[in-house]
Formats: structure tokens, C-alpha cells, sequence
């Protein structure tokens, strides 16, 4: 698992997700130009906001457990508070 970051991993990250039909929260896992699997987190509720956009849906998700998780679906790489809006790639609001 590679985590793109410029500062460690923290404890705790702030994932951009949507509530599923099972009562549960669904994780957007990205498919990169490479074929490899990612998810987006940011470090702080700030970021957040400032990566994925003030209106898209979030869950906090311990670091270590996400990797554990992410790392059963074919997930490659954990990206770090990267800017979605500047690549016209926000994630899906929910309900809309």
C-alpha cells in the first residue's frame, strides 16, 4: 500500500464517502490511468472542504483500520488531501 502524502499518515483521516443502501457508508475507490485502485483523505475537516468541496459527504475512518480495509479491495494507494476540484473529479454528491 502506498500512501501519497507529504506528511505522515494520521491517526485518524476524514474520507470523502455516501451512505449506502445497507446503512452503511460506501468509500468512492478511484480507478487511476495506471489501472491501480486509490481512495482520497484528508488530514483535516478543513482540507476536506477545500479538496473535495464544501458539500460533499464524509465519514472519519481510523487510519490503520482503512488501510486494513482498503488493502482487502485491491486498493494500491491512499491519496492525501489531494484537490479534487481542480480536477473536475469532486465526489458524486449524494442524492443528487
Amino acid at each position: 500500500m502506498e500512501v501519497v502524502s507529504q506528511e505522515p499518515l494520521p491517526p485518524f483521516v476524514y474520507v470523502p464517502a455516501e451512505p449506502s443502501d445497507d446503512d452503511r457508508m460506501r468509500i468512492d475507490v478511484r480507478r487511476l490511468t495506471n489501472g491501480q485502485k486509490a481512495i482520497v483523505v484528508y488530514s483535516a475537516l478543513d482540507r476536506l472542504r477545500r479538496g473535495a468541496g464544501a458539500d460533499a459527504r464524509w465519514m472519519v475512518a481510523a487510519s490503520a483500520e482503512l488501510v486494513r480495509l482498503a488493502s482487502a479491495q485491491d486498493v494500491t494507494r491512499i491519496l492525501v488531501d489531494a484537490d479534487l476540484t481542480a480536477t473536475g473529479t469532486r465526489p458524486r454528491r449524494w442524492g443528487a
